[in-house]
């Protein structure tokens, strides 16, 4: 079994870093290997995976943050839109459609996803798994605290104001953004003959926010707790 991704990977395995992309045995979990490589992920890093994929289980962490690179800030115009997983709609913003949500995270996030699910496809795995990806943390008072470690952001912020001045898009709006982007990777999946595997119910608060204590002390990422139990939750998918 191999364990691959994007930085989300790390809450379940830890930061297995490699010069070269490489398997590196999880000490943890017999039979199960990860695929270590540099940050950020390079086309060759794919590559190695698709070149092991032949009757192997593997499981994938794909992005994850495409939300937060598209909206984490409110843009000129604040929007909100209609969601069947969250009822809550501020109708003193903007309301868009959906379906332009849909699309531009769609042509952002997922062709490349894509392409990688029909190469390993080809390469005949026994099981290819999806994994979805944390919800997002819902104190924006605390994420503004946290801002100043995230360069990327801090450099779209000052670009709009400055970090101390931009606003966070609300956290509901948010929550709607993951789940259209948790919706597309499973959709994904299935064109691609793999299963996804989404976020358990118990990693999340009762609105569906990440629990705070399931938080790494970041914007998005989650802890060694929420990781172990995922990775425990991949491993019975991997085994079925």
């Amino acid at each position: 079994m191999i364990l691959a991704g994007h930085s989300h990977l790390c809450a379940l395995v830890g930061n297995h870093y490699a010069a070269v992309p490489a398997l590196i045995e999880h000490p943890g979990h017999e039979s199960l290997c990860v695929m270590g490589g540099d940050w950020p992920r390079k086309e060759s890093y794919w590559d190695a995976l698709v070149a092991r994929a032949s009757g192997r289980r593997i499981a994938i962490i794909w992005g994850g943050n495409e939300h937060n690179s598209l909206y984490f800030f409110e843009a000129a115009v604040k929007f909100d839109f209609t969601s069947t997983y969250v009822k809550r709609l501020l109708s003193s913003l903007q309301i868009v459609a959906q379906g332009s949500v849909k699309k531009r995270m769609r042509e952002f996030a997922i062709k490349d996803l894509e392409t990688l699910l029909g190469r390993i496809a080809r390469a005949s795995p026994e099981r290819l798994l999806l994994v979805g990806t944390p919800p997002p943390k819902k104190d924006n008072l605390r994420l503004q605290e946290l801002l100043p470690q995230e360069p990327h952001l801090v450099e779209w912020a000052q670009q709009i104001g400055g970090v101390r001045n931009v606003s966070i898009t609300d956290p509901f709006v948010r929550l709607k953004l993951w789940h259209v982007l948790q919706d597309l990777i499973a959709e994904a999946a299935m064109k691609n003959g793999a299963h996804f595997l989404p976020v358990p119910d118990e990693l999340r608060d009762a609105e569906g926010f990440l629990k705070p204590e399931h938080w790494a002390n970041d914007v998005t990422h989650a802890n060694e707790a929420y990781g172990e139990i995922m990775l425990r939750k991949v491993m019975q998918e991997l085994r079925t």
